[in-house]
């Protein structure tokens, strides 16, 4: 009963409720974290094996590679993500046992709050650089990790050198400027909605999440799937499933929609017009005896643009 609990609590993390549109039912739409924003909201990040686990959440990690943070050895932090320590326990003492390497993702305390350890982390969100995890988590743990990874370039990573890659371009990256975006509490970062087809581990709905840094790379994503709609429905899925797939003719106008939410994120001039010329469109064309969502990309333009505060002629 416990592990059922747990895995519920977990769902809730990754899952929450929202609307497809604005006609359509309220569903469970998954969030997931790029890569590069796993990077940027974490202090210290390292490739390493587990050394020795001290009990009441306490972990020594082997450092085989710091790609974010001060160099060093080893590094210690504690666990305070799970209420059942004594699961927690055997999964790092499974992994130590194993000597398999893993990407650590360690924070440090928020400010004011005092701690014992200097960082703080959790088993729920290192990555294993291994290719079946399953062999060395018990259950309940071992369904959380998901088999691939995105990129902020919505590109699948699922080989641990193509991961490992990933994180030290992002570790070494440098934004030249930052958008604004209302923040959630599910995941740091802006969230990005995307076809179904385009997240590993999708929830229901038309639309999914993932959650990026709000910085010239989500932007650079906005332009692309305003400019480039069908690119998201050719590149590679991140999941093999066939539900909530939409007609040929509603798909361009899907992912517009959602690159015109995303631009939100980013004022400028060269966006003001381009989402003015958007906005004069009109609807688009839809399919006969279609009853999913309808997406409208000029009316997610309108309503862009008045949140700048700029009237619509």
């Amino acid at each position: 009963m416990k592990s059922q609990q747990w895995w519920l609590g977990v769902s809730a993390v990754i899952l929450i409720l929202s609307t497809a549109s604005r006609v359509w039912p309220q569903q469970v739409q998954a969030h997931e974290t790029a890569l590069e924003l796993k990077v940027d909201a974490a202090d210290v990040v390292v490739r390493g094996t587990v050394l020795a686990v001290q009990g009441y959440g306490a972990v020594t990690v082997k450092v085989l590679e710091t790609i974010k943070g001060e160099n060093r050895s080893s590094i210690e932090f504690a666990d305070n993500t799970s209420t059942d320590s004594n699961s927690t326990e055997q999964v790092y003492n499974n992994w130590r046992t194993g000597g398999y390497e893993f990407l650590w993702f360690l924070r440090k305390p928020s400010t004011g709050r005092s701690a014992s350890y200097p960082l703080l982390g959790s088993w729920i969100d290192v990555i294993p650089l291994v290719q079946d995890i399953r062999p060395l988590t018990p259950k309940p743990y071992n369904p959380i990790y998901p088999p691939a990874y995105l990129t902020a370039e919505l590109r699948v990573a699922s080989n641990p050198d193509d991961i490992v890659a990933v994180v030290r371009k992002a570790s070494s990256y440098r934004a030249g400027q930052k958008g604004e975006c209302v923040v959630s509490g599910i995941a740091p970062g802006c969230a990005v909605g995307v076809p179904y087809r385009m997240v590993v581990r999708p929830g229901d709905g038309y639309v999914q999440f993932v959650h990026m840094p709000a910085d010239e790379r989500m932007e650079a994503l906005c332009l692309r799937m305003i400019q480039r709609p069908g690119e998201l429905w050719t590149i590679p899925a991140a999941n093999s499933s066939s539900a909530y797939n939409v007609p040929d003719l509603e798909k361009p106008s899907l992912v517009r929609e959602q690159g015109v939410r995303c631009l939100r994120s980013f004022r400028s001039e060269a966006n003001i017009q381009l989402l003015e010329t958007i906005a004069k469109e009109g609807p688009p064309p839809s399919t006969p005896y279609y009853r999913g969502p309808r997406y409208d990309p000029a009316a997610a333009a309108v309503e862009t643009l008045k949140s700048w505060g700029i009237k619509v002629r």
